[in-house]
């Protein structure tokens, strides 16, 4: 890179190439990248937005992805390994992305917007650390049905998800945010939700809701005749 100057965190075209310059060494095609060099230590935000990748393979180190590194791509699926300390917001949004899987021991919450608008059809694999969802993370993505596991804790908002039709919350304490158009859902098994009220979900935009349960073991509400109670004052949640 001693041909022309260069300014750390900017991409250049250089012999027909994209290059992002992280760092000195820290080299990144754009256009056609495939594979990360090891060397790496830090994607930076938008680094590889809109590039039409279709695959990526991120290497086991001590990575960081800022916000928004790949949004907008056509990656498929992601593998999250062992090593990576670190994604941001939305680093992954607006993809083709089927399936995840989290490796990494490091990472335990999946970064507000981090798979927005990405199908999500297939296996979402959360590994044995990841213990809260952001905020939208999972949102506008074509499921039709979506089972949170138990070692989540928190689930944060959920919206604009047409194709989804049942959400199954795990049996363990697990507090949750709003829930909004979701047109289609028709089933809700509460579980162990800890916070659920009409207000705080924004229950009015899910209009076909058919059925709602929740575990025996919940601490705050419980069912009865198909109607949801509040345990502490027996008020009905509606």
């Amino acid at each position: 890179n001693g041909a022309f100057p260069v300014e750390l965190g900017k991409v250049y075209e250089v012999g027909g190439f994209k290059k992002y310059y992280r760092g000195l060494n820290e080299i990144c095609d754009v256009e056609f990248f495939q594979e990360l060099n090891e060397n790496i230590k830090e994607i930076g935000a938008y680094a590889f937005y809109n590039n039409k990748l279709k695959e990526l393979t991120l290497p086991n180190v001590e990575l960081v992805i800022k916000n928004d590194a790949f949004k907008r791509n056509e990656i498929q699926n992601i593998v999250i390994p062992e090593n990576i300390k670190r994604i941001e917001d939305g680093a992954f949004s607006l993809n083709d992305i089927e399936s995840f899987k989290f490796e990494s021991k490091y990472i335990n919450t999946i970064s507000p917007l981090l798979f927005s608008y990405c199908p999500l059809t297939k296996d979402l694999d959360f590994g044995p650390n990841i213990n809260t969802i952001g905020t939208d993370a999972l949102t506008g993505n074509a499921r039709e049905e979506l089972i949170i596991p138990e070692t989540i804790i928190s689930l944060g908002d959920l919206s604009y998800s047409r194709n989804l039709k049942k959400i199954y919350l795990p049996n363990t304490p697990i507090q949750i945010g709003k829930f909004s158009y979701l047109e289609n859902l028709e089933e809700l098994h509460l579980g162990g939700a800890t916070n659920f009220n009409t207000s705080s979900t924004s229950m009015s935009s899910v209009k076909n809701l058919k059925l709602i349960t929740v575990s025996p073991n919940n601490e705050y509400l419980y069912t009865e005749n198909g109607i949801l109670y509040n345990k502490y004052t027996n008020a009905i949640i509606k």
